[in-house]
């Protein structure tokens, strides 16, 4: 009896089976191992919640100042006169005057730097020698006066001007709208609406008393009603979806993979004993040349991944477009791969996690707003792999400048994600050669000190081997123990990569096939005919007899809304649908009375109103629905002003009309779009989208933290199963109210409005959503991990894409095998935040109640685990407590 508890205490198994199975310890254990045991990981796990804890103040404030005050300069803006007569200094003239709602400062160029014209001006945009430009075309004067004075049918008055963009340079500033000052579209549009309705009233007065009057209305009433107008040339469209994933959201994947590589590497090592066995030049040789391997075939599954979701390459450079794509993701991934490879030697793989989430967020931060509208100390995103990468990608798709024959952006970012990728090599050796130095002089003394340092750098060498057996290894050395660590280091190294290249096909592809097709559904639309009239009559068969296009048209009966136009507007802000257009009522009524008896205050755009909410999913609205919505009521709008203008010569006061109410002429039926509830806060992208990434990648790392204090402690050993599972659960509980808290004042600090719905309460509805929303996020990776343990990073890469996927664009317009995001996280918390911050229906029961099914299922599932893998080990052990005597006794009767 005495030998078996000898030889079982002789082993930390075997000792965690007695403590098992004989005794019961809880975490309060006030024995000294207890104690010991407690104050291990209460250090530790405290310690990294710490940790966490800066990181979101220190580091996601990046992102979130990134956003703050968008825009914090104004873009710049060409105007080009072209014409040089009344027209064309009418209209730069008042482009140009101050307009502090506007984010871009107007300046007039001479014409006759462009001496091909227009032509000259898309190309120096294509150059981004500029972000914007207008020209009032040549001859727009005397093409209006020559339709005045003989009547010509096919008069347009769009010719007049045009506004040049370039889209896929940053989509998000030709279109989006931020908090008080338009960027580049919206700004142009509503600058040149006034404009052209200014003109337009010059030209219909000063043509009341024309003796051809009639003529010109019957024949070219354009020339009238529109004489001045608009086209937008957007030279290069972002309009393929899919690219949002290489240009923006898989840059982020492509980062965590990289540090999956970085960690399959160094478990490698250690398990061979590489980093403790080989000369210092071969260390570093062997971790480059892994690198460069590693990342030559993953970038080229990326490559691949992109390929079979349609992706077109061949824009710019033909087929061999698909190989610059993969060379330059391969460029990217060995920046960014090279930077955590270099940083986890002196960070370890504790540390290292938390340089990741720093490098994702100084990257991310610089790719979602043109770094010209930014704070100038972003200015350092011209040099960041992700702003690079991003612009390389974007001349390869969408055909943007490349500075390969020039200055050359293609080139250009090539050379600075070389630069980047050859930085880090260049300090690898040295931290190497440091740390092996230190190792080494560690080695140095009396041989028993020998012995020690030897064991405790490597605790399966026997006390035999020699200090100068360290560190003096060549990697193809020959040698049986040589080639049992390569073999070894193979064997891990391998099928990791193997299994990071199977993460992009299988997983990766969800999110791709997210954008692949979108809109796969049209926006369910509402048509409201509360006029009743011609116009009622006109614009709904307008409408309903397009083909099928991204809004699906419902006529509803006017009598549905008792309140009219408001019932309307309450409807889709109920998310009733996505969009209504409201034929206002007496709109027929008040044309035909202005006709009759001209009336100075009528106003063409009370005829029409488009009611949409652009906070229910700014990507939708804007990207989507509001610029169809535009070129459509604009056709619609265009027409109606055609048709009604051709039946007014009859009428006998036409000069009076002219002359007193042009904008019955010119404008009898126009429109206005009310956007109900305005994305107005551009920092609120951090906290229902990109946000939510960062903090379930933070979850991963309060997991990891937990683990690891439970490890070092050995209370995964001591405590009984109730015990551990009560331990990890209360933990996670705890962290996450705190971590939800400072998480929630972030926000706060950067003013983001959280008492648009509920005043002051906001916040605290906010904060309890936040924790939550981390404890489900958590909770799931914390019942994993105890399955998946070492392979727990790869769920956190599946975890996050299932996630994104349903949130980018709304769920309704993805392919149904996405309809599981109704139950993602993601897709809750994001829902309920809009609700808090910008007055969105009200789902926060629904919401709440799926977070806190998630919450349930992984404490169920966390316990579950917990049980079964707790009985996996009393069995191994139980047997290792048998054998053990056995082997004491044979050894005895030997």
């Amino acid at each position: 009896m005495p030998d078996r508890r000898s030889s079982i205490s002789s082993s930390s198994h075997a000792n965690f089976a007695v403590k098992d199975t004989k005794t019961t310890h809880g975490f309060s254990d006030t024995s000294k191992q207890g104690s010991i045991a407690r104050k291990t990981y209460l250090k530790i796990y405290a310690g990294g919640t710490f940790a966490v804890v800066i990181l979101i103040f220190a580091v996601f404030s990046i992102f979130w100042g990134a956003l703050w005050k968008i825009p914090a300069r104004n873009l710049e803006g060409w105007v080009i006169d072209f014409d040089g007569d009344f027209i064309g200094k009418d209209i730069a003239e008042a482009l140009t005057l101050p307009n502090s709602l506007s984010a871009v400062t107007w300046t007039v160029i001479s014409p006759s730097q462009f001496p091909h014209g227009p032509s000259d001006v898309a190309a120096a945009l294509l150059d981004e020698q500029t972000w914007a430009a207008i020209t009032i075309n040549a001859g727009s004067t005397s093409r209006l006066m020559s339709s005045l004075a003989s009547p010509n049918s096919s008069y347009d008055g769009s010719e007049a001007i045009t506004v040049f963009g370039v889209e896929a340079r940053n989509e998000n500033a030709l279109y989006f709208p931020a908090t008080s000052r338009d960027l580049i579209w919206p700004s142009a549009q509503a600058s040149l609406d006034a404009i052209s309705g200014m003109v337009a009233i010059q030209v219909a007065k000063s043509a009341a008393n024309a003796t051809n009057l009639a003529m010109v209305l019957s024949t070219s009433p354009q020339s009238i009603t529109a004489p001045v107008s608009y086209q937008l040339q957007n030279l290069r469209p972002f309009n393929i979806p899919v690219a949002t994933a290489v240009t923006f959201v898989g840059l982020i994947y492509q980062l965590i993979l990289s540090f999956f590589i970085v960690m399959v590497g160094l478990s490698a090592r250690e398990a061979s004993g590489y980093d403790r066995n080989l000369h210092t030049r071969s260390l570093i040789v062997l971790r480059l040349i892994s690198s460069f391997a590693a990342y030559f075939f993953i970038s080229l599954f990326y490559a691949l991944l992109s390929v079979a979701f349609q992706l077109p390459m061949d824009h710019r450079f033909g087929h061999a477009g698909f190989v610059l794509f993969w060379m330059l993701n391969y460029a990217g991934m060995l920046a960014c791969g090279l930077a955590l490879e270099s940083m986890i030697t002196l960070l370890t793989a504790r540390g290292v996690p938390f340089f990741m989430l720093a490098w994702i967020i100084t990257n991310v931060s610089v790719c979602v707003f043109p770094l010209e509208v930014m704070p100038k100390i972003f200015n350092y995103g011209h040099a960041a792999p992700f702003y690079n990468v991003s612009r390389a990608m974007r001349t390869i798709i969408f055909g943007t400048k490349n500075r390969a024959s020039s200055s050359g952006t293609l080139v250009w970012n090539s050379n600075r994600l070389d630069s980047n990728f050859l930085h880090h090599p260049a300090h690898l050796p040295v931290v190497d050669e440091s740390l092996h130095e230190d190792r080494e002089s560690n080695t140095e003394g009396k041989e028993g000190s020998t012995a020690v340092s030897i064991t405790q750098l490597r605790p399966e060498q026997n006390d035999a081997d020699s200090a100068p057996n360290l560190f003096n290894r060549r990697f193809w050395q020959s040698g049986h123990e040589m080639t049992v660590a390569r073999a070894t280091y193979f064997k891990i190294l391998i099928p990791g990569l193997i299994l990071v290249g199977l993460t992009i096909l299988a997983i990766f592809s969800i999110f791709w096939g997210a954008l692949w097709k979108v809109p796969a559904h049209p926006f369910p639309g509402w048509l409201v005919d509360l006029d009743g009239g011609e116009i009622g009559q006109f614009v709904t068969e307008s409408l309903t007899s397009a083909p099928a296009s991204m809004v699906s048209w419902q006529t509803l009966p006017p009598n549905r809304f008792s309140k009219g136009a408001i019932d309307v507007a309450e409807e889709i802000k109920n998310d009733g649908a996505w969009v209504a257009i409201v034929i206002n009522e007496g709109a027929s009524t008040r044309l035909k009375a202005s006709i009759s008896d001209p009336n100075l205050s009528y106003v063409g755009a009370d005829a029409i109103t488009a009611y949409a909410a652009e906070a229910r999913n700014e990507n939708a609205y804007d990207i989507l629905l509001q610029p169809y919505l535009q070129s459509t009521l604009d056709a619609i709008q265009l027409k109606a002003a055609i048709h009604f203008a051709s039946k007014i010569p009859t009428s006998a006061n036409l000069s009076a009309v002219l002359n007193i109410s042009p904008e019955t002429i010119i404008n009898p039926v126009s429109y206005r779009i009310v956007n109900l509830i305005p994305f107005s806060q551009p920092v609120a992208i951090a906290a229902v989208f990109v946000g939510l990434i960062f903090v379930l990648i933070m979850s991963f790392f309060c997991v990891l933290i937990a683990n690891g204090a439970r490890e070092a402690s050995r209370l995964n050993k001591l405590l009984s199963v109730k015990s551990l599972i009560l331990l990890r659960l209360t933990s996670s509980f705890v962290a996450y109210f705190f971590l939800s808290l400072i998480y929630s004042l972030l926000n706060l600090a950067f003013q983001l409005d959280l008492s648009h719905t509920y005043g002051h309460a906001g916040f605290v509805v906010f904060w309890i959503f936040n924790w939550v929303y981390m404890t489900a996020v958590g909770l799931a990776l914390e019942s994993l991990v105890t399955i998946l343990r070492q392979f727990i990073p790869f769920f956190l890469i599946t975890w996050i894409v299932v996630n994104v996927s349903v949130t980018f664009f709304p769920v309704e317009l993805l392919p149904k095998i996405f309809h599981y995001g109704y139950a993602m996280p993601f897709y809750n918390l994001s829902n309920a935040v809009r609700h808090l911050v910008f007055g969105t229906k009200n789902h926060l029961g629904l919401n709440f109640g799926v977070l806190l099914s998630w919450v349930a299922v992984s404490c169920i599932t966390l316990t579950l685990f917990q049980y079964h893998v707790r009985r996996q080990d009393v069995k191994i052990l139980q047997a290792h407590t048998h054998t053990a005597p056995k082997e004491g006794l044979e050894k005895t009767k030997s």
